[in-house]
């Protein structure tokens, strides 16, 4: 299950309201998906799987940013590279450890979202 921080949960629970802090399907049965849906973390204990496919929202707690000259390589975020759609891949800000989709050839320089670090991006193509 990929991890996404954020500033504040994007969707509210399907089952009670609350804030979702999951992405995921549901449980059709023993290891069988279903629909897809959003889940707060009470309802995801009984109803998705939280280990699979989908997405873990965290919140980032208060943003720090601090000016830094200093341009950082990107990290893979896995040893193997896991593509998505096969164009797309994640990168991680080696400072803070922010994940991030980039294109299969992207090469520039983003500021991280977590830190505000500037990361390079090198294509793998």
């Amino acid at each position: 299950m990929h991890q996404k921080k954020v500033d504040s949960y994007p969707h509210k629970c399907d089952f009670c309201g609350k804030d979702a802090t999951y992405d995921a399907p549901s449980m059709a049965g023993p290891s069988m998906a279903g629909p897809w849906g959003n889940f707060c973390d009470e309802c995801a204990k009984t109803k998705c799987d939280t280990l699979g496919v989908g997405t873990h929202f965290v919140l980032r707690g208060p943003k720090v940013k601090k000016a830094r000259q200093t341009v950082l390589m990107a990290l893979e975020a896995t040893l193997v590279d896991e593509l998505i759609d096969d164009a797309d891949r994640y990168v991680k800000c080696p400072h803070c450890g922010e994940e991030r989709f980039v294109e299969m050839d992207a090469s520039y320089v983003f500021e991280c979202e977590g830190c505000g670090s500037r990361v390079k991006v090198t294509p793998l193509i």
